[in-house]
């Protein structure tokens, strides 16, 4: 009897052994993809993006800025000129 509990004690532990290394196992995959892959594209994105230089953003900035306000103007003015068209049409 002694002896059937412990081969179950023995069992279960192996099988919380064999869990933990493929546990392990992963965490360790994962590790190395991260090392391998990741960290070093992540470096490349980061030097990429970055600006060297304030002018350089600003003239971007601005650029995006006029872009908005154009688009602003041209929305509102369509606006304008259809609301009478849609209204003499539907009269």
């Amino acid at each position: 009897m002694q002896k059937d509990q412990a081969l179950k004690k023995t069992k279960n532990i192996r099988a919380y052994q064999d869990r933990y290394r493929t546990c392990l196992n992963l965490l360790i995959r994962a590790k190395c993809l991260y090392r391998d892959v990741i960290g070093p594209t992540k470096k490349v994105i980061l030097n990429a993006c970055s600006f060297k230089l304030f002018l350089e953003f600003m003239k971007i900035a601005q650029a995006c800025a006029l872009g908005f306000a154009v688009m602003g103007v041209v929305g509102y003015v369509i606006k304008l000129v259809f609301i009478p068209i849609n209204n003499i049409i539907l009269t």
